[in-house]
């Protein structure tokens, strides 16, 4: 357990710290026993990022919490000699959104739903597309219905990344049962790879290639509240 009350400095003269304990090489938070192997080590996003943790900063550690209901407190679980690392996706269920700001109000977010149990993330991703992009038969974007479209994903979680297929949902009918038409198709993959509970990052690949591409996500709250900080 890690208790942080108040954060003037992060780094000593020594470490190329000026004289109020500011730049250099910034001071980590995390754990390791020094193998590098997987599962032995774990730092905080912000480590060795220079005013990230102390107090005021992006990651300040007196503003945010893991494992824990109290600011300030990261718990960190072991059992039988094993430091069982977070799992970010516990607390990630609701709506992410494109962080960059060319995205505010473009209609396009994610929707996640985690289940424990079986480590699976369940992830819709919708879109409303303007007609000047409407779809091309034949071509790449050629996903879902002209101006509505939807995909769905089902990731399997591991070290707070979630890699899975991609699927392509058409045939049904709004508030109504599966209709006979209804198909579900495979149209690429996903990787979700979440960096601490307010950030992380989405990689795709559909249609064998065709459509590639990345980019940042926040939770949608961040957009109306910028100082929003890990619960």
């Amino acid at each position: 357990m890690f208790n942080y009350d108040q954060i003037e400095w992060e780094t000593g003269q020594a470490s190329g710290g000026d004289v109020n304990g500011r730049g250099g090489d910034s001071a980590r938070v995390g754990y390791s026993n020094g193998t590098g192997a997987p599962g032995t080590f774990f730092e905080l996003i912000g480590s060795a990022v220079n005013s990230a943790f102390i107090d005021g900063g992006p990651n300040a550690l007196i503003s945010n919490r893991l494992n824990s209901t109290i600011n300030g407190r990261y718990i960190f679980q072991a059992r039988d000699g094993t430091v069982i690392a977070p799992n970010l996706f516990d607390d990630a269920d609701g709506q992410w959104v494109n962080a960059a700001e060319s995205f505010r109000g473009a209609g396009e977010g994610l929707t996640f739903d985690y289940f424990p149990s079986r480590r699976l993330l369940f992830v819709a991703w919708f879109t409303y597309p303007t007609e000047a992009i409407a779809p091309i038969p034949g071509e790449p974007n050629d996903i879902g219905e002209s101006g509505q479209r939807w995909l769905t994903a089902q990731l399997d979680v591991a070290d707070n990344i979630a890699v899975g297929p991609i699927f392509s949902v058409t045939g049904g009918a709004f508030d109504a049962p599966r209709t006979a038409v209804q198909r579900a198709l495979e149209v690429g993959e996903m990787t979700i790879e979440l960096t601490s509970c307010i950030s992380g990052n989405v990689t795709y690949s559909m249609l064998n290639g065709q459509i590639v591409g990345s980019f940042d996500i926040m939770p949608f709250e961040k957009v109306s509240n910028p100082g929003l900080n890990c619960d």
